[in-house]
């Protein structure tokens, strides 16, 4: 499985210990399947890696959907 495979979108914004994640669009389903497995994706509770050079970032998604866009980028 390639990254390119598995990359949803870019990050837009940092605060603290929060990241926003805009979604790619070339994510046609939440609820992709490759390699012949199916993976939810953006869900409430799914995992997320960010890479970092070297190392990784893992986080877990809390929420979704237009109430979660930052205020500064509601502008």
């Amino acid at each position: 499985m390639s990254a390119s495979q598995t990359k949803i979108g870019e990050i837009v914004s940092v605060s603290g210990n929060v990241i926003s994640v805009q979604l790619s669009d070339s994510i046609k389903s939440n609820m992709p399947i490759i390699d012949g497995v199916v993976y939810h994706i953006g869900q409430i509770g799914t995992f997320l890696k960010v890479p970092l050079g070297y190392a990784n970032l893992y986080g877990i998604v809390t929420q979704i959907g237009a109430a979660a866009i930052p205020e500064k980028l509601k502008e």
